[in-house]
């Protein structure tokens, strides 16, 4: 079980009032803070995960069913981060009852605002392709800097070697 986190304004879009806490996430990632972004002309929700700062970007439409889709589009971003197909699934099998509650830490709320600074400037609002590149790119909010080696290390993982760019 997870708490997702809508922005107020992307609740009011998904008809559903805001919870106070009443739980904890049992999720190795933890909350699902979510906010809506347009990218082009596309209609797009960014979800990034409490613990850590890993990403999944969504088509916004419908939106009544993001939480329900999330968990679906997550296990490929796990997977192209290296997390082996069995944890994977466990993540996502755990994630498949949520509750929905208001959005309380301003860190999460501060890395989704840079988040979407960055993906403002991509041309192809591909939603696999934008959570990737945000799994790759650098935030000062967590220890790791990197989303992915974040999330590779609540998994038990070590990081993944970076491209090192010699000039």
């Amino acid at each position: 079980m997870f708490l997702f986190r809508p922005s107020a304004k992307l609740a009011k879009r998904m008809g559903v009032r805001l919870a106070e806490d009443d739980e904890d996430s049992t999720t190795a990632l933890g909350d699902w803070y979510s906010t809506g972004a347009v990218i082009g002309r596309r209609q797009l929700v960014l979800c990034v995960s409490e613990n850590s700062r890993l990403s999944v970007v969504l088509d916004a439409a419908p939106y009544a069913t993001i939480p329900d889709r999330l968990h679906l589009s997550l296990q490929s971003v796990l997977r192209a981060i290296g997390i082996p197909r069995e944890l994977a699934e466990r993540e996502v099998n755990a994630m498949r009852e949520y509750r929905v509650a208001k959005a309380s830490n301003r860190s999460v709320i501060s890395t989704m605002n840079q988040y979407l600074i960055s993906l403002s400037y991509r041309e192809v609002p591909d939603p696999y392709d934008l959570s990737l590149f945000l799994a790759d790119t650098v935030t000062f909010s967590i220890p790791e800097h990197f989303p992915d080696h974040a999330a590779r290390r609540l998994f038990g993982l070590p990081p993944r070697p970076r491209l090192r760019v010699v000039t």
